[in-house]
C-alpha cells in the first residue's frame, strides 16, 4: 500500500529504477521476470558499488561525498566485511536497525549485512517498546543503537522491559555519540556483557 501510485510521483527523466517489495505493484514487472534473459555468469568488469554518504551539515547544507570506486570485484572488496566478522555476524545471524537509514551507519551496516546474506530487520522509525518487540518476534542476534536509544529503552517500566526475551542477543554495538557511563551499565546489566562502541566519521 506505501508504494502504491510511487511510479506516478516520481519526475521525469530519471533512470531505470529497480524496486523489490512483496506482492503486486500495477505497472511494475516482477523481479524473476525482469532478470529471466540476464546472464548467471559473473560480469567481467563487475564492480561492488559504493553509498553514497552525507555529511552532518555542519559545514551548511548536508554534501554527499563520493568516492572513488574500489577497482576489485566484489568478493575481494575489503573493509565492511571484516568488520561484519569482528561483530560476531555468523550466516544464521539476525541484525537490527531500530534507526532510519538516511544515517551513515544504518545504511551501510544493513547494506553490508543484507549483501552478506545475513537477515537484516530495520524499524520504520525508532520505537522503544517497538525495539524489543522486534528482537524477541525476530530472534534478532545483533544490533545497533545510539545512547539515547538505551535510555528511551531504559525509562521503560520495568515489567514492560522484562516481559520481552532477549535472550537471543548476543552482540549490541552503539556509535554517534559517547554513551553515559550510568546508561551503559544498566544496559550491562539488562543485556549482559555485550555492549560495545565505536567511533567513525563521515566528514
Amino acid at each position: 500500500d506505501i508504494l502504491s501510485g510511487l511510479d506516478k510521483e516520481l519526475p521525469d527523466g530519471l533512470p531505470e529504477v529497480l524496486l523489490i517489495a512483496d506482492g503486486e505493484l500495477d505497472g511494475w514487472q516482477r523481479y524473476p521476470e525482469a532478470v529471466a534473459d540476464l546472464p548467471a555468469t559473473p560480469i567481467d568488469d563487475e564492480l561492488d558499488g559504493d553509498l553514497l554518504q552525507y555529511s552532518s551539515g555542519t559545514t551548511g547544507r548536508p554534501k554527499g561525498i563520493k568516492r572513488e570506486l574500489p577497482h576489485v570485484p566484489p568478493s575481494e572488496t575489503p573493509g565492511m566485511m571484516s568488520a561484519l566478522v569482528g561483530f560476531w555476524m555468523q550466516p544464521d545471524s539476525v541484525y537490527l536497525s531500530p534507526a532510519p537509514l538516511y544515517h551513515t551507519a544504518p545504511s551501510v551496516w544493513s547494506m553490508q549485512t543484507h549483501a552478506a546474506g545475513i537477515t537484516t530487520v530495520v524499524l520504520e522509525k525508532f520505537d522503544a517498546e517497538g525495539a524489543l518487540d522486534a528482537i524477541q518476534k525476530y530472534g534478532v542476534t545483533q544490533g545497533q543503537f545510539v545512547p539515547v536509544m538505551f535510555t528511551r529503552m531504559l525509562k521503560l517500566p520495568e515489567d514492560v522491559r522484562n516481559s520481552y526475551d532477549m535472550s537471543s542477543l548476543r552482540r549490541v554495538m552503539h556509535a554517534a555519540a559517547p554513551c553515559p557511563v550510568e546508561i551503559k551499565k544498566q544496559m550491562i546489566d539488562w543485556w549482559g556483557p555485550i555492549v560495545d562502541e565505536y567511533y567513525a566519521s563521515s566528514e
